[in-house]
């Protein structure tokens, strides 16, 4: 299996429980497996999931404040490079938006199409490239209050994060990073306490190539929707 291919199962929990599952069933060799996709996988806070890597891997330390430093100064010279000769960062708009589709749109909304687990982009300050970086590598750094995710801790030892989206005395509804919604009765529930961690996972530009980097910025920082093409246009393009 490809290394970018490995990232983006890192990237999210379900598919990563699902990597987990096939290396334990020996359809993928655990030996694929690099730091960094640790890495990526333990900062996604999901306690079963770290449960699962401590026990083959042991305790994995999620990035530092220095290392996402470091991330984001690399990133900055993949979109704005200096001193390399013949090299010019141009992104495709159009290919970035398949990587919207694929590692964004299932939270975030751009020009109408998306979901709305997480803010709408189209608003945003999507011209200011630093801001961009620094949003994605640390999604944890800022959380504004009405994206505050919620954990709830249940008695069978599982745990859902989720934004609160209903409330009752008898239930609460968490919304998950996949948009997938968690009605859970108060009486499953031994802990239900605010996150100081974003769900919004990191690492997602890590699973790029500098290419992807540099499409998925023009794409979010285009100044219009970029039309889908459709099956019949690309019938007459071949």
């Amino acid at each position: 299996m490809q290394q970018r291919e490995l990232a983006v199962l890192s990237s999210r929990p379900q598919w990563a429980e699902l990597l987990l599952n096939s290396i334990e069933a020996g359809r993928i060799d655990a030996k694929e497996i690099t730091l960094e996709h640790l890495k990526q996988m333990t900062a996604l806070q999901n306690t079963d999931l770290n449960r699962h890597i401590e026990k083959r891997w042991g305790r994995i330390q999620a990035n530092s404040p220095e290392e996402k430093r470091n991330s984001i100064n690399r990133l900055r010279l993949v979109l704005n490079p200096s001193g390399v000769v013949g090299r010019d960062a141009k992104g495709n708009p159009a290919e970035g938006k398949k990587v919207f589709q694929t590692a964004c749109a299932v939270c975030h909304k751009l020009f109408g199409e998306g979901n709305s687990v997480g803010p709408d982009l189209t608003g945003g300050d999507r011209k200011n490239t630093d801001y961009l970086l620094s949003q994605i590598v640390d999604p944890s750094a800022y959380i504004r209050p009405e994206y505050v995710a919620y954990q709830a801790q249940l008695k069978d030892e599982s745990v859902i994060d989720g934004l609160m989206v209903e409330s009752s005395p008898s239930a609460v509804t968490l919304l998950d990073r996949n948009n997938e919604r968690h009605v859970l009765a108060r009486a499953q529930i031994s802990e239900l306490k605010e996150s100081s961690v974003s769900l919004m996972p990191e690492g997602l530009l890590e699973a790029l190539t500098p290419q992807g980097v540099m499409d998925l910025f023009a794409y979010l920082q285009a100044e219009d929707a970029i039309p889908s093409r459709s099956p019949t246009s690309q019938t007459r393009a071949q």
